[in-house]
């Protein structure tokens, strides 16, 4: 259908939006695959037509769901807010079209499960940006290890650290369980962490101990000091199906740390280490020498991530050249392709899976097993 035109995006919650920039990024990365920015709707006519002419889309909606119906929109972005993404995925679902749903999919396993199930019976391409995925020293990690390189990995660990809630003075949508869920810090960015650690790795987390925390008892808001709801921070300790053992920290109070996706995943004959925050190398841990491998198309292999690196080495790449890779391959599903490595709605009832099992273990202090 799509194989000879231009497709063309909604997009919905076109405004600004969490950190205020989510709807940017998915209007950028569609005009840069080749894609059309048709529609956008917003919380109301007036804030659609504002993004409408501050992100170049040809028209506004005057709805959510007439932005859904439009005869000019192939595939639907939803990048609202968190307890609305069921409603809408669904509407879009129903409606024949292909989805891009912000994380997480649903606040709700259950929610999750059906959006996944509906998807996989009308063969719909429906897709989550888990978009670290697209980072090309990512991209090299998985590779060598997939080849062997790393020998038998036994333990996988990291951080996602954040800092933008780092002042009480400071809320968000995000921080009200009922429109964000019942996790924030590790519902939004730890599960960005377990998935590129299931993705990089091939392995499987099936079992789990947390604990949540707070930094803040009470934020600041417009209607004055508010009980924090959701955690600030959450440790995790897992073992994996392969037999590996791991951790990760996650906190959106960490001063100084304005995005750091930071891992290492350490085999018996190497280690592979990944910071977001310096995303343009791969260190590869060895016993006798340490190597710094730059991204670049000269640098990195053939089934690892030369093909995702599109600028030469000491160009950097960054997040958005990630999200326009990944509308990339939603864009290409569309057209018939089977792009490696797509995250798609499977991938976020994942994410749901393992929300909901940290939450579990916390609550009772005790392991959680993680249904696979």
């Amino acid at each position: 259908m799509w194989m000879t035109k231009r497709i063309r995006a909604g997009i919905i919650g076109a405004g600004f939006i969490g950190a205020g920039f989510i709807g940017g990024v998915h209007a950028h990365a569609v005009r840069a695959v080749g894609g059309e920015l048709s529609r956008v709707a917003d919380s109301s006519p007036a804030s659609a037509a504002a993004a409408a002419e501050r992100l170049g889309a040809l028209a506004a909606a005057g709805s959510a769901e007439a932005l859904i119906e439009a005869d000019d929109v192939d595939v639907v972005h939803i990048c609202t807010p968190n307890a609305t993404h069921a409603e809408l995925a669904t509407l879009a679902l129903q409606a024949g079209k292909a989805v891009v749903c912000e994380k997480p999919l649903a606040t709700t396993v259950a929610d999750t499960a059906r959006l996944n199930r509906a998807a996989k019976a009308g063969g719909t391409v429906a897709a989550v940006p888990f978009v670290y995925r697209y980072y090309p020293t990512v991209r090299e990690a998985r590779g060598r290890i997939e080849r062997g390189e790393a020998g038998s990995l036994w333990l996988l660990h990291g951080s996602y650290l954040q800092d933008w809630l780092s002042s009480s003075d400071e809320s968000n949508w995000r921080v009200d369980p009922v429109k964000g869920g019942g996790s924030r810090a590790f519902g939004d960015i730890g599960v960005h962490w377990c998935d590129l650690m299931e993705f990089t790795t091939g392995h499987r987390i099936t079992r789990l101990t947390a604990r949540l925390a707070r930094a803040f008892e009470k934020r600041r808001t417009g209607d004055g000091l508010v009980t924090v709801g959701t955690e600030d921070g959450a440790t995790v300790l897992f073992e994996t199906d392969r037999g590996a053992y791991g951790s990760v920290v996650v906190s959106q109070v960490s001063p100084g740390r304005k995005n750091r996706l930071w891992f290492s995943f350490d085999g018996d004959a190497a280690s592979y280490v990944f910071d977001q925050e310096l995303p343009d190398s791969l260190w590869v841990g060895g016993r006798t020498e340490n190597r710094v491998v730059p991204r670049g198309p000269d640098t990195l292999s053939i089934g690892g991530g030369r093909s995702y690196a599109r600028l030469p080495a000491g160009h950097p790449q960054g997040y958005q050249d990630c999200f326009n890779a990944f509308v990339g391959d939603v864009y290409a599903a569309m057209r018939g392709q089977r792009p490696d490595g797509l995250p798609t709605f499977e991938d976020g009832h994942r994410a749901a899976v393992l929300t909901a099992a940290v939450v579990e273990a916390s609550e009772n202090q005790a392991w959680v097993d993680v249904p696979a």
